[in-house]
């Protein structure tokens, strides 16, 4: 059984029936800016902030769920299916990369040098219709994350948001019309421990484009992901 490789405009998804995993990766071209005052990016600043992107969505996103499959019917083509399913009855592991390219890119990350010092403290945004992320140096640090300004009793400590704007450009959230789960009344606005709220908990309903794009792959087999198995 070879590899089952498709290559969406947002990202590439390998699916290797073997050894059972799903492995998602998006190719990011980086453009460097710095804010006025501040010193251009030298290249090792570069490479050590994309390697803190790549190493920290690993940490918060790969093997935190499982995907699993169900068979709608039953033909030579889906017996592919039937064996993963029998071989692999707890799910397909799943796991993330991100890669810096020069050239043609699935997405242009825009990173702006800022003075974490300085208040306020710009937000970094995903523009998923556009395959456009627009970060800053600071979002590869922790910080405490606050539904609202003021005192908000369920903050959460060490915050990353490159992790939180992952999940966008994963396909989630606002980028699909569905709103910030840290804006009220989002229906996950209670939900502080999820990753695309203020927490870092991968949700099953935040891997949806993922297991969507699967079922596209393998016409008549279900796709769903599961935390926590």
């Amino acid at each position: 059984m070879s590899h089952l490789v498709r290559e969406e405009s947002w990202g590439t998804i390998d699916l290797d029936p073997i050894k059972g995993h799903v492995f998602v990766r998006q190719d990011w071209r980086y453009e460097w800016r710095s804010s006025p005052g501040l010193p251009p990016w030298t290249p090792d600043e570069k490479r050590t902030y994309h390697h803190a992107v790549d190493r920290l969505i690993w940490a918060h996103w790969s093997l935190r769920a499982r995907v699993l499959m169900k068979n709608r019917r039953s033909t030579a083509q889906d017996s592919i299916v039937t064996q993963m399913a029998t071989r692999f009855p707890h799910g397909l592991s799943l796991s993330f990369d991100v890669r810096s390219v020069p050239g043609q890119s699935q997405w242009l990350a825009t990173v702006t040098k800022v003075d974490p010092n300085k208040r306020p403290l710009p937000q970094a945004s995903c523009a998923f219709e556009l395959r456009q992320l627009h970060l800053y140096n600071i979002d590869v640090l922790p910080h405490v994350a606050k539904r609202f300004h003021g005192h908000d009793p369920h903050a959460q400590k060490n915050f990353y948001v490159i992790s939180h704007e992952f999940g966008h450009a994963l396909g989630y959230g606002y980028s699909r019309g569905k709103g910030e789960e840290s804006e009220s009344p989002h229906r996950h606005y209670d939900d502080v421990h999820s990753i695309m709220n203020i927490g870092r908990r991968v949700r099953s309903r935040h891997l949806f484009l993922i297991t969507e794009t699967l079922a596209r792959m393998v016409p008549g087999c279900d796709f769903t992901a599961v935390v926590g198995r």
